[in-house]
Parts: structure tokens; sequence; C-alpha cells
């Protein structure tokens, strides 16, 4: 079920939040990705 069609406004404002929060999260998880592939932690 699509949220924003019983709430619309609300929906709205927690979408810009959830993608900024999304776009973090994303960028968080690429950045130790690639500092465990470029450091490679003993095992």
């Amino acid at each position: 079920m699509i949220l924003g069609y019983k709430y619309p406004m609300k929906y709205l404002i927690l979408s810009k939040k959830s993608r900024a929060l999304f776009g973090i999260g994303i960028v968080a998880i690429s950045i130790g990705l690639i500092s465990k592939k470029i450091i490679n932690y003993p095992a």
C-alpha cells in the first residue's frame, strides 16, 4: 500500500526525510564496502 494515498502531505514530508536517510545510508554502506576492500582486515 502507498501511504501517500491517505496522507499526501505527511507522505511528502516523510518521503523527503526517507530519501535523505536512504541516500546517507547508501553512501555509508558504499564507503564501508570500499574501505573493507582497501584495508582488507585480517581474518
